[in-house]
């Protein structure tokens, strides 16, 4: 858990919405990492580098499971 966001091997839960892998997009942002659904607009969040812990792990996480899958 970071946050709001419970992340398995699947995916991520994020306000009651699985987003899977492969409908998950994220933005790295100045002052936060935004994690959105691609299939639901609705589903979003932002995990502000100051005030979540570990979320620097999971944008590096982010980062090296969508840079292994292109």
């Amino acid at each position: 858990t970071i946050g709001n966001c419970v992340i398995n091997s699947e995916g991520i839960l994020l306000k009651n919405f699985f987003v899977t892998w492969d409908d998950l997009s994220y933005q790295k942002n100045y002052n936060k990492l935004t994690i959105n659904s691609k299939s639901n607009s609705a589903i979003w969040t932002n995990l502000y580098y100051t005030e979540t812990d570990n979320v620097h792990v999971l944008m590096h996480f982010l980062e090296w499971k969508f840079e292994s899958t292109q």
